[in-house]
């Protein structure tokens, strides 16, 4: 007899532990931000032109779903903006620099596998997605932005229009999360982004995350 509640009792504490494990991260949505740091890059273009990209700080988040303890499909937003060294060359061979502001919007969609079902968890990362960027340079045309102003009334002021562009990236991460419960965790990481640009060396920027997050 004694046996028998001690194994019915085993039982039932192993069941509401795997349900306790199962509401704090499987079948459930999760959202997170935090700041993400990109290290500097140099950029060697066809014709002699060079674009040496200081390191940067931004701010990222992004939702995603736990369809079990295991696997995340989810999406990251990030915006970001730094200070560039611009190198140009002209048909006649003549160089020229100058010092620009880059600014950047991402969109990635994120695949994650958590390799450990408990709390504390190494996981690897896979992303794809668009990069709008926005060289900081002027293309000799203007623009006007309008607007309606409750002072004022309909107000339009001109301005110059930069080169930009919508770049196709993807990239991977490994790093390390941990659940506190069944409502908050924390992670960070560190992996690699490519970026689809017509360079003669990689364009490859090595990314640092570090975000606090929350399940629902």
């Amino acid at each position: 007899m004694r046996s028998i509640v001690t194994a019915t009792l085993i039982s039932v504490f192993s069941v509401a532990s795997l349900s306790a494990f199962e509401k704090s991260r499987a079948k459930s949505w999760e959202f997170y931000l935090g700041p993400q740091y990109t290290t500097s890059k140099t950029l060697e273009f066809d014709g002699g032109a060079k674009a040496d990209i200081n390191d940067q700080s931004s701010f990222a988040f992004g939702l995603g779903y736990n369809f079990d303890a295991h696997i995340n499909i989810g999406m990251m937003f990030n915006y970001a903006s730094t200070n560039y060294e611009g190198t140009a060359k002209n048909r006649e061979g003549e160089t020229k620099t100058f010092v620009s502001n880059l600014s950047t919007s991402t969109m990635n969609f994120t695949a994650t596998y958590n390799i450990l079902e408990g709390d504390f968890t190494p996981y690897v990362t896979g992303n794809f997605g668009l990069m709008y960027i926005d060289s900081g340079v002027g293309t000799g045309d203007r623009g006007a932005g309008c607007w309606w102003d409750p002072w004022y009334g309909y107000v339009c002021y001109p301005y110059e229009t930069t080169y930009s562009s919508s770049r196709f990236n993807y990239g991977g991460q490994v790093g390390l999360r941990y659940d506190f419960g069944n409502a908050l965790f924390i992670k960070g990481g560190v992996g690699i982004n490519y970026v689809d640009l017509d360079t003669t060396n990689s364009s490859d920027f090595v990314v640092y995350n570090l975000s606090m997050g929350l399940l629902f």
